[in-house]
């Protein structure tokens, strides 16, 4: 989805060593027009072969059954959510690979968070798989419910009212459900120094960008999402997603055979 950090030969320092996995393929399918040169250059592929399809898993968003069934299996299996306001934290990796991803706990006191918010909230917590360390706190099962082992953070989405994350493709699902997003990003200038991104870091923002736990804490309590950034964000980096990107896949899939 989108085109957000740098992957492949479009890394910053990159070069063939480096992108071994990226080297092989013949085509790739994108979630919008204006990305396709940016895959591109990722894949080092021709943009004849960048189809601007969509993404077919997105394609549950437009499904209403599927979103009633999933919801009410959510609410079964953890009936604790169930009419309560829903935060979701989802932050991504930091680190250079699998075998060094790590998230900075220590700006987060998940505590203080708990106190700073009314008791019509509830906080899912979602580490990305790669993260290997976790958080020190013994967090209070009232207010947190950690579902890192849950595979599929789309179906979370569906019962999620606030979205917190940071560099985290997830913003790119979430916008497809309107979902009011926060972007945590206390080390903003060291991820783009050290990763970088696409297009400057300020597109792909549509909800407020905040830097320490005090302005988090105001978001979730006083801010709203930007309807008309939410709008040109959908534009350039989904516009293809409408729920109709597998039919659309198996079309370009065998016509291209």
């Amino acid at each position: 989805m989108g085109a957000f950090k740098t992957v492949g030969f479009a890394r910053k320092g990159n070069h063939d060593r480096f992108s071994m996995t990226h080297r092989n393929y013949t085509d790739t399918i994108v979630s919008a027009p204006s990305i396709r040169k940016d895959y591109a250059k990722a894949f080092r592929m021709d943009m004849k072969n960048v189809h601007s399809i969509g993404i077919p898993r997105t394609d549950i968003f437009f499904n209403q059954d599927y979103i009633s069934k999933k919801r009410k299996d959510i609410y079964l299996r953890y009936p604790m959510l169930k009419d309560k306001k829903v935060i979701l934290f989802a932050p991504t990796f930091r680190g250079n690979n699998i075998h060094k991803a790590y998230y900075d706990f220590e700006k987060i006191n998940f505590r203080e968070l708990q106190e700073r918010l009314p008791d019509n909230y509830m906080c899912i917590i979602k580490m990305h798989p790669f993260i290997q360390n976790t958080y020190l706190e013994e967090l209070d099962s009232s207010f947190y419910l950690d579902l890192t082992h849950e595979r599929e953070i789309n179906d979370l989405l569906l019962i999620t009212d606030i979205l917190i994350t940071d560099y985290s493709s997830v913003i790119f699902e979430a916008s497809l459900l309107n979902i009011h997003t926060l972007f945590y990003a206390y080390d903003l200038l060291e991820y783009t120094e050290t990763r970088d991104f696409f297009y400057p870091y300020e597109e792909y923002t549509f909800g407020p960008v905040v830097y320490n736990e005090e302005e988090l804490v105001n978001a979730i309590l006083y801010s709203h999402i930007n309807e008309e950034k939410l709008m040109r964000f959908k534009e350039k980096f989904t516009i293809c997603c409408d729920g109709k990107a597998t039919q659309r896949f198996i079309d370009t899939l065998l016509k291209e055979k």
